[in-house]
């Protein structure tokens, strides 16, 4: 790839809004504040599914106290943060002041972002979403109900396919009728048990008026994959699709086939707070915890944290073929980014 392709490919995928972050990283070694921040605020969830890192996780059924998200909110847009995933970990739509959470980040003009299975009774809560939130990604994977019930075995019939369904109505309806600009997304995680149903999936959402979809393979769970055949199938199909239905929904894919060429230095962007309180260099940290751990907030301050000796022992250690097995969408990032910081030739980003 010349200079130019991958200068308009870096650009297509908006990193070099980084570029003097990362210069500052790398090249002038000091750290940067963080961009964005995810947070894991419970540890428990309603689901099972078989291909969830977390299960173990779950069962210590941990709920981050609400007074000390607030605090955790606080402490990272005081470093400059202006927006935050609420993911999981846990299911954060789990937690029973989420609604009031997601309010103090809209009062403070922070851009909010939520992953979630949807696999909740609480009407009250659908309001605040759609009032505060960007965006919204539900993990669905099918929409064949036997299904739905094999891949992701709900606990119990208060968060059922059914439920999840009717609360993505109440989601569109909501939106157009408070004339909200949040994005509604849903998630497939393809499997053995689901890859023939992608056109399907694509359909289906578009019918319940869902603005996007995403595609995403499973990762670490040898027993679920697909062959690579069948993947190389998927991704001739994928052009095709996307084609087909551009006008009616946003087709997003992420099978990652890259292969990170260099230590990690994407990370800068964002920092990751777990439900325990502990802080980790990413949130592919769950096979090296303690290689990733850089604190705890109920230690230290998050700013400590961030630009402690901790946090630059652990970045300048991480394992490529670590990183190399993990479902990273950054490691696109770094191998794109790295020409115009490593390479003195390609720095003509400083002269812009």
């Amino acid at each position: 790839m010349n200079y130019s392709d991958t200068f308009w490919k870096a650009f297509e995928y908006k990193i070099l809004v980084d570029y003097e972050r990362a210069k500052m990283f790398i090249r002038d070694q000091k750290m940067p504040a963080p961009r964005f921040s995810n947070m894991y605020i419970t540890s428990s969830c309603n689901q099972n599914c078989q291909y969830c890192e977390y299960n173990e996780e779950n069962q210590r059924r941990i709920i981050m106290p609400t007074e000390r998200v607030l605090k955790n909110i606080d402490e990272v847009y005081e470093l400059g943060v202006r927006s935050i995933d609420f993911c999981g970990g846990g299911e954060p739509t789990l937690h029973p002041a989420l609604d009031r959470i997601l309010n103090y980040c809209h009062e403070k003009n922070i851009v909010v972002g939520l992953f979630t299975n949807l696999a909740l009774k609480k009407d009250k809560l659908l309001e605040a979403i759609v009032d505060c939130c960007s965006y919204i990604r539900i993990s669905l994977d099918t929409y064949n109900e036997e299904k739905y019930n094999l891949i992701r075995r709900p606990k119990s019939s208060n968060c059922s396919f059914s439920t999840v369904v009717d609360n993505l109505k109440k989601l569109v309806k909501l939106k157009h009728k408070n004339k909200s600009n949040i994005i509604i997304g849903s998630k497939a995680l393809l499997t053995k048990f689901n890859y023939r149903e992608v056109e399907d999936f694509i359909k289906r959402s578009i019918d319940l008026g869902v603005d996007s979809v995403q595609f995403k393979k499973v990762s670490l769970f040898d027993d679920l994959y697909v062959t690579s055949q069948v993947e190389k199938g998927i991704e001739d199909r994928f052009v095709e699709l996307k084609e087909k239905y551009s006008d009616s929904i946003d087709i997003l894919r992420n099978f990652r086939n890259l292969v990170l060429n260099v230590r990690c230095f994407m990370h800068i962007n964002h920092i990751f707070i777990d439900a325990f309180g502990d802080v980790y260099l990413c949130c592919y940290y769950l096979r090296r915890k303690s290689e990733h751990r850089i604190g705890n907030i109920y230690e230290k301050s998050i700013k400590d944290i961030w630009f402690g000796k901790r946090h630059w022992d652990v970045a300048n250690n991480t394992r490529i073929e670590e990183c190399n097995r993990m479902d990273c969408r950054w490691i696109k990032f770094n191998n794109l980014m790295k020409p115009f910081i490593y390479d003195d030739n390609l720095r003509q980003l400083d002269f812009v």
